[in-house]
């Protein structure tokens, strides 16, 4: 399954981004088996990793060769 949560923080902190996954990703719908994000903060690794989270980054400009995207077509 594949959704997109969203909310605007004034800065961008780690403390800031782990509390935002706590509170609006694991406790409303559960530890999630993998996380895609772009190529953010590496300082969450050990909060993936206590989790048991597989991490991908991906970027927005080529999200089909992270298979997040279909293929083209014309």
């Amino acid at each position: 399954m594949k959704w997109i949560e969203v909310k605007s923080l004034a800065t961008i902190t780690t403390k800031k981004v782990q509390k935002l996954l706590w509170k609006n990703v694991v406790c409303k719908f559960s530890i999630p088996q993998t996380l895609v994000t772009d190529n953010g903060r590496r300082s969450l690794v050990a909060f993936y990793e206590g989790l048991d989270i597989h991490h991908i980054t991906s970027s927005v400009e080529h999200s089909q060769t992270n298979l997040q995207a279909g293929p083209l077509t014309k």
